[in-house]
């Protein structure tokens, strides 16, 4: 009962030591960075992924363009998972581990007639969308030209393919 006497009906209110303009820059700051951050880590994460790509498109374009530079010629259509038998000679071996590697998940293969005719190493995501083209066209931009419906590599939301020119 004592304490409750002694306390005043109304508390008293203590002031800020800031301005609400220096706690509104601290407080955008603070905001900026954290924006910055979250910015950063997704650009990462869709390096990391398109870096996975990239290795495997690398890596069987070389061996293709040997064997056609060697035989004349382009090797039947087929899966990039499993060795071509034909290009057993053309060190191909690393190519199925780099497929069980990449971080976006879809179908790689080989067609003497993509999409437009030309040989060349088509990938269909098992999701397509927005996601996999960003990180397609960073690819692009690596390997390319940086876009989607010029040059060798063509990305649309489907798939992506990388035309094999022995020019």
């Amino acid at each position: 009962m004592a304490e409750d006497a002694n306390t005043p009906a109304n508390p008293i209110l203590r002031a800020s030591l800031h301005s609400s303009g220096q706690l509104a820059y601290q407080w955008a700051v603070k905001g900026l960075i954290a924006g910055l951050v979250i910015a950063l880590g997704i650009t990462i994460y869709e390096h990391t992924k398109a870096n996975s790509v990239s290795l495997v498109l690398q890596e069987a374009r070389r061996p293709l363009l040997q064997f056609h530079f060697e035989k004349g010629g382009w090797p039947a259509d087929f899966n990039l998972t499993a060795t071509a038998p034909e290009l057993a000679a053309f060190n191909a071996k690393q190519l199925p581990a780099l497929i069980r590697k990449c971080q976006v998940e879809g179908v790689w293969t080989f067609a003497q007639k993509g999409p437009d005719g030309k040989p060349a190493v088509i990938f269909t995501p098992a999701s397509g969308g927005s996601s996999f083209k960003r990180v397609l066209m960073v690819v692009d931009g690596w390997m390319d030209d940086g876009l989607a419906s010029e040059g060798d590599l063509r990305v649309t939301d489907a798939k992506a393919w990388l035309r094999l020119s022995a020019e």
